[in-house]
C-alpha cells in the first residue's frame, strides 16, 4: 500500500465505525425479530447483559449484527476478558443462522462493564505504541482490534504476540 493512500483509508475506517455506531444509537439495539436470545445463549455463562445492534436492509440476504456483552459490577478485566474471547469464538462459530424470518450473522463483539460509581467502562485490547496515538485515534485502534474487527485479535496468544492486553478504551 502507499503512503498517500493510508490516511483515506484511515478516514474511511472512521467514518464507517461512526456511521455503524449512529446507525446503531438510532435504530435501538435488541428490537424484535434480531436474533437476541441466539447472542444470550451462545454467550453464556453470561457476566451480565447480551445485547444486539443489527441494521437490516431488503438489498442484504444476511444482515450482520455487533454483540455488546454489558457485564455488571464487580468483575475484574481478566473475567471480562475471559467472557469476551469465550463469547465471540462461539458467536463468530455460528456463521451464517435463520432465526425468525431472516438469516443473520455476528461480527464485532464489544465488552463493557460497570465501574463501582455505576458508570459504564467500554474495554478492548491496547497494544504497545498506542501511547503514542491520540486518544481518538486509539479508541479506533482499539475498535478495529475487537474480534470480528477489521484486525481482529480473537485469542489471548494473538493478543500476546502483539503486544496487547485487555484496558479501558479512553
Amino acid at each position: 500500500m502507499n503512503l498517500q493512500s493510508r490516511p483515506w483509508q484511515l478516514g474511511c475506517n472512521i467514518g464507517i465505525a461512526v456511521a455503524v455506531a449512529l446507525l446503531a444509537a438510532a435504530c435501538g439495539y435488541d428490537n424484535r425479530g434480531e436474533p437476541r436470545a441466539p447472542a444470550e445463549e451462545l454467550s453464556a455463562p453470561n457476566l451480565g447483559d447480551v445485547h444486539v445492534y443489527c441494521v437490516e436492509s431488503q438489498n442484504v440476504r444476511v444482515t450482520a449484527c455487533s454483540v455488546d456483552l454489558a457485564a455488571g459490577a464487580g468483575h475484574s478485566p481478566a473475567e471480562l476478558q475471559r467472557w469476551w474471547l469465550r463469547a465471540a469464538h462461539a458467536l463468530h462459530a455460528a456463521g451464517t443462522f435463520h432465526y425468525m424470518d431472516g438469516d443473520w450473522r455476528f461480527e464485532g463483539v464489544f465488552i463493557e462493564a460497570r465501574d463501582n460509581d455505576g458508570a459504564k467502562v467500554d474495554y478492548g485490547w491496547g497494544c504497545r505504541g498506542d501511547e503514542r496515538h491520540a486518544n481518538a485515534d486509539v479508541v479506533k485502534l482499539m475498535v478495529d482490534r475487537m474480534p470480528g474487527g477489521p484486525s481482529g485479535i480473537g485469542s489471548l496468544a494473538a493478543a500476546q504476540a502483539k503486544g496487547c492486553t485487555i484496558g479501558r478504551v479512553p
